[in-house]
């Protein structure tokens, strides 16, 4: 899950066309102006890839947890037909959740 203030100012909080706020932006989690996901290194990294991706092992923004995110890109079209990127859809997996998933089912 990543958090998004929708009020803070960055293209990761605006969902419509121009820059327009749609009601539906995801707020949930918490929110926080000192995080902003444009600058963790799974986006980056989905970022200069432009291809769905793991992230290596890290330790969570808001916990001492390790885990890891699968990433994917989003894109829309330009005025010409052309495909921009617009940002990265991702979701994070806690390593310790993953541990105890396979030992009770895989034991």
């Amino acid at each position: 899950v990543t958090p998004v203030n929708r009020y803070v100012s960055g293209d990761f909080a605006y969902c419509g066309g121009n820059g327009a706020i749609c009601n539906n932006t995801f707020s949930g989690g918490f929110s926080s102006s000192n995080y902003d996901p444009r600058y963790r290194p799974w986006y980056i990294g989905t970022k200069q890839k432009q291809k769905p991706n793991w992230s290596a092992p890290y330790e969570f923004y808001n916990s001492p947890e390790m885990g890891i995110t699968y990433s994917h890109p989003i894109y829309t079209f330009d005025g010409e037909g052309r495909e921009v990127f617009a940002g990265v859809l991702a979701s994070d997996y806690a390593l310790n959740g993953i541990a105890s998933y396979l030992t009770q089912n895989y034991e």
